[in-house]
């Protein structure tokens, strides 16, 4: 009785060990490089990426969330999330009010289209099946300055919001 007691809980502590190592996933925190590395074998990781958007007479700011999910089959899953949407209005703006080439109420409208961009942006979200090659291509590609929803992604399983705007 106590040799089956003692296994079943020694089976207990192992499992739990096992499930602790399998789940553990890498926090590359805003370093994309070590996000870029984990795909390569689409290790369960995930990374903080912050971009810089200008559109007209406004500059946002958005910080996106990417995770590697792990395999599933034969693909790894992917999934990301705009987390936070901000913006400022470009110094531009702000000369032309200070110049009074524009006035209070053209501002106020400025700052209302922006907020209004803005809501669109945020907490979109996006996930993919793809192959480690496919995942890594994807990844580099945004690496080199090409961070878009609007990616070439013709024949990629990839879903969401965050690919339709």
């Amino acid at each position: 009785m106590k040799k089956e007691l003692i296994f079943l809980i020694l089976f207990g502590m192992l499992l739990i060990i096992i499930n602790s190592v399998d789940a553990k996933v890498i926090n590359c925190g805003n370093d994309y490089d070590c996000f870029l590395n984990a795909s390569v074998n689409c290790e369960k990781s995930k990374v903080v990426v912050n971009d810089s958007i200008d559109l007209l007479f406004v500059t946002f700011d958005i910080e996106t969330q990417m995770q590697i999910k792990g395999m599933r089959k034969d693909y790894c899953l992917f999934s990301l999330k705009n987390k936070k949407v901000d913006f400022v209005l470009n110094e531009t703006v702000l000369n032309e009010l200070t110049l009074g080439l524009l006035t209070n109420k053209q501002f106020i409208e400025a700052q209302r289209r922006a907020r209004s961009q803005a809501k669109q942006y945020k907490d979109i979200s996006g996930a993919c099946k793809l192959s480690t090659s496919e995942l890594n291509g994807l990844l580099n590609t945004w690496n080199s300055g090409y961070f878009s929803n609007e990616t070439q992604l013709d024949g990629l399983d990839c879903r969401g919001r965050f690919f339709k705007l």
